[in-house]
């Protein structure tokens, strides 16, 4: 019995977590198809913070472009790294559990060192890492590896995706010049629904 309910909570946090995803996707599509250009809201009261920006790390891999030679191989994994003192917990492992983006396996690695960042496509960074920002970013420097924060005025210092709070509501701030810099293309969705600076 003990093992049902356990493996039962599992479930419907997984279906949770899907909907979640789902329902960011789709409010996405709509937003961009009905010509909006106000940034993408999500109140994090519908679900806990973290949550939230676990399901928008993954739906990140399906609105960015990563160059043709990121991957050596047809069946190299989609990483997603977590860098510095992990927010997410388990919620990012549960999020992305059996999922795939352009039939890659995605898998998440929690890197101890910079020399292990190499592999990872999506990049996020942790508050901890405030003060080796520089260090962080000299390290990926014209690397293909997308950088996520939640820290203040990551995107303005050479950051690509910070997420923001706004009366405890998720925001995108996206720096299209680092990601362009980068060899990363943003969706056109993706930028509609977001606030974009250093456009040029």
């Amino acid at each position: 019995m003990l093992n049902y309910l356990i493996n039962f909570t599992r479930f419907t946090r997984r279906w949770h977590r899907r909907c979640l995803s789902l329902w960011l996707m789709c409010n996405l599509f709509l937003t961009a198809s009905l010509g909006h250009a106000a940034p993408l809201v999500v109140s994090a009261s519908v679900a806990k913070e973290y949550e939230v920006k676990a399901v928008f790390l993954y739906n990140f891999a399906n609105f960015v472009q990563w160059p043709e030679d990121t991957f050596a191989q047809p069946d190299t994994p989609f990483y997603i790294c977590i860098y510095g003192r992990d927010p997410f917990e388990r919620l990012i492992d549960i999020t992305v559990q059996n999922e795939t983006v352009q039939e890659r396996k995605i898998v998440v690695q929690r890197p101890q060192a910079l020399n292990d960042i190499d592999n990872c496509q999506i990049l996020f960074i942790s508050n901890s890492e405030h003060e080796n920002l520089n260090t962080i970013f000299n390290a990926v420097a014209e690397k293909p590896i997308l950088t996520v924060s939640d820290l203040s005025n990551f995107a303005e210092t050479g950051g690509m995706i910070q997420f923001t709070l706004n009366n405890s509501r998720v925001r995108l701030l996206i720096n299209l010049g680092i990601t362009r810099e980068h060899q990363l293309n943003m969706s056109a969705n993706l930028l509609r629904v977001s606030q974009v600076i250093n456009d040029h």
